[in-house]
């Protein structure tokens, strides 16, 4: 018995609705799953370069406030770490204030509360010893700007502090 044709156009009309629609459906995962699993390396490098900027302001700030023992922000040769300390003792670590438990003021990349920062790396220029530190009046306490870039394999981004005014600016 040969099929109606009216039949055939509605079995037709069916295909095309359940293609659009399979096809609407693998959108909208693609649309979910490609941010999730897409690289967030240039990120990494941005954040880590934010996070540094506010740590050196906030050891700026310290200073100001204790010009007779300032903090200094003192980098790991290794480049995968940096801490903030007292001049007097700048391997040592000063407690980060308002943390309970008490914890030592530490970034470590990919590490504890900078986990989101791993595979970030610092280099320093003009920073001798790779110690920062800042005069009475929030100057560095050294001749010409200090410096340090931050990268990963997707690119870097670089902090800027200026000898003169201790001014901390992300540069490109």
């Amino acid at each position: 018995m040969p099929t109606h044709p009216r039949s055939a156009r509605s079995r037709r009309a069916l295909t095309m609705v359940d293609t659009m629609m399979a096809v609407a459906l693998l959108a909208v995962l693609a649309l979910v799953a490609i941010p999730a699993v897409g690289p967030d390396q240039p990120l990494r490098v941005i954040s880590a370069a934010t996070v540094l900027a506010s740590d050196i302001e906030f050891a700026q700030s310290a200073s100001l406030a204790s010009p007779s023992d300032p903090v200094v922000v003192r980098f790991d040769p290794d480049g995968g770490r940096y801490w903030l300390a007292r001049a007097s003792s700048p391997d040592a670590p000063i407690d980060r204030p308002g943390r309970h438990p008490v914890a030592p003021y530490v970034v470590e990349f990919g590490a504890a509360d900078a986990l989101y920062l791993a595979g970030v790396g610092a280099t320093t220029q003009n920073i001798p010893d790779g110690v920062l530190a800042f005069d009475a009046f929030g100057r560095l306490d050294q001749m010409g700007d200090a410096r340090v870039t931050l990268a990963n394999t997707s690119g870097s981004a670089t902090v800027q502090i200026s000898a003169s005014t201790g001014s901390v600016a992300l540069v490109p």
